[in-house]
């Protein structure tokens, strides 16, 4: 009898541990990189827009700002990357073209234009054009890196 109970300690002893292994895997913070740590933050700022107008407003300036780190970040890698001197005319080119729809969404007025909420709607608005703009970069114009075993 005194074995069986050693037995089952033992197990789950075993089983806890693993469990508790198992877990610390899988919420562990991870290392990102610059632009997963700048999109994960502004992701994150997005669970308090609790307060006061001031405080949301103050929020989604934060997190335009995270965005255009990251685009920043994203541009910095492609200019970088080893096949630049060959995309640099076309890429540049799609640049200004952005530059300027970036500029024509500035100017689009708020559906809460006159209203307190004017400027969280612009700082959210030029966020979500700023995200639009990272995904296109990543998935066009990036070069992957790609993992060669030896």
């Amino acid at each position: 009898m005194k074995i069986n109970k050693k037995i089952v300690s033992v197990i789950t002893g075993i089983s806890l541990f693993g469990i508790g292994c198992a877990a610390g895997y899988l919420f562990a913070n991870r290392d990102l990189g610059i632009e997963g740590e700048l999109s994960r933050t502004r992701e994150r700022l997005g669970n308090y827009y609790t307060g006061t107008q001031s405080e949301m407003t103050m929020l989604s300036e934060f997190q335009l700002s995270l965005a255009t780190m990251e685009l920043y970040h994203v541009r910095f890698v492609i200019w970088n990357q080893p096949n630049y001197a060959e995309i640099e005319e076309k890429f540049s080119k799609n640049e200004k073209e952005w530059d300027k729809a970036l500029e024509a969404e500035h100017k689009k007025p708020s559906e809460f234009e006159g209203g307190s909420m004017a400027p969280m709607d612009h700082n959210m608005r030029i966020t979500d054009f700023l995200q639009k703009r990272i995904n296109y970069l990543n998935a066009n114009w990036r070069k992957v890196k790609e993992i060669t075993i030896d």
